[in-house]
């Protein structure tokens, strides 16, 4: 009995495995795994060349007058709130050494004239006149304004001493320097130019003829050399030449992408030019690219025999792509062992 069923069990093995072998006529075929076209919907697109800035580029000035002691070589990068540039501030600190002694005479003044109003006011004083009160308290009162007016002077040159060391708003790098160590400046004169690494944006004049279909938030695909990334438009600004007939989109970029990107590059924008449509999609896996042009292989399932289709790729994702050929939805196409397959070449479908 035990041999029995050891039997059976080779024979349904055997079987099996049988299944699984090509027949004598397909033992020579290559095998291959399908995928069917599929469609999406899709805006047509072209291609179009942008450019990436920084969003920041400032002109940095002088806010008050006096002498550089320190400029930022060019190139230096420097963080938000970071020192690019100081100003000379031995006289400030004297100035405010004096006002600090005048506060403090002026506090000594209004104290003796606030002991003199409570002893003329007390009761004691029954032989003073309105006239004296009246002097006493007007005394006393322009004492407190001159106290007033010393601690806001005193609060000015605290404050030009803060202006003295100059900021950037921003991180960046410094990429031109006006003037040098030891120069004299006037407020409000250039002293570098900052600009921001860290936030970059896209912007490229497109054809007036496609501003309807494009809109703010609309998410735009880019592509470089070596990579690929989306994001959403941020500004669309008509021209100010309607003779240019172009409209500037702006497109602000993830900082993901930074890492990719140098500021002035030059990188190809996807623009829909017209309203969405159903479009053809491959998986990215059956295009073959080549000098020549790249190309699908369609498989017929009548002849067991694969087709070259040449196609144009558009944009997609990392698995699909949007692709324009002799295809239809629902067509097979070779996504696995196509990369030596010839035209009219019989295959054998890997079903597993």
């Amino acid at each position: 009995m035990h041999n029995l069923k050891q039997s059976i069990y080779t024979i349904m093995i055997i079987a099996a495995a049988c299944q699984l072998m090509p027949t004598k006529a397909s033992a020579n075929n290559a095998w291959v795994k399908l995928s069917e076209v599929s469609s999406v919907q899709k805006a047509p697109k072209i291609n179009m060349n942008a450019r990436v800035f920084s969003k920041h580029e400032t002109r940095i000035t002088a806010a008050i007058d006096g002498q550089l002691t320190y400029v930022a070589e060019v190139g230096t990068r420097v963080e938000a709130g970071g020192i690019v540039a100081k100003m000379d501030t031995v006289v400030l600190d004297l100035e405010i050494r004096e006002k600090k002694l005048q506060i403090q005479k002026a506090e000594l003044l209004l104290d003796h004239l606030n002991s003199n109003l409570a002893r003329l006011t007390s009761i004691e004083q029954k032989n003073v006149t309105d006239f004296e009160i009246d002097k006493a308290e007007s005394e006393r009162n322009i004492a407190k304004s001159d106290l007033e007016l010393f601690n806001v002077q005193l609060e000015q040159l605290e404050d030009k001493v803060r202006r003295a060391a100059i900021r950037t708003p921003y991180d960046g790098i410094v990429t031109k320097r006006w003037h040098r160590v030891g120069e004299y400046i006037n407020n409000s004169d250039l002293i570098i130019n900052m600009l921001d690494t860290k936030n970059l944006e896209v912007r490229l004049d497109i054809p007036l003829k496609h501003r309807a279909y494009i809109k703010m938030g609309d998410e735009i695909i880019f592509k470089t050399l070596d990579s690929q990334f989306k994001a959403p438009v941020s500004a669309l600004i008509p021209s100010f030449d309607s003779n240019l007939q172009t409209f500037e989109m702006r497109v602000s970029l993830p900082e993901s992408a930074n890492i990719h990107l140098n500021i002035g590059e030059l990188v190809s924008a996807a623009i829909p030019v017209n309203k969405k449509q159903n479009q053809l999609t491959v998986k990215r896996d059956a295009l073959i690219i080549r000098k020549q042009g790249s190309y699908v292989f369609k498989y017929d399932q009548s002849t067991q025999q694969v087709q070259k289709v040449p196609v144009k790729v558009g944009f997609g994702d990392s698995i699909w792509a949007v692709v324009q050929g002799d295809l239809k939805i629902g067509e097979q196409v070779v996504v696995r062992g196509g990369e030596r397959l010839s035209n009219g070449q019989k295959v054998t479908v890997n079903m597993l």
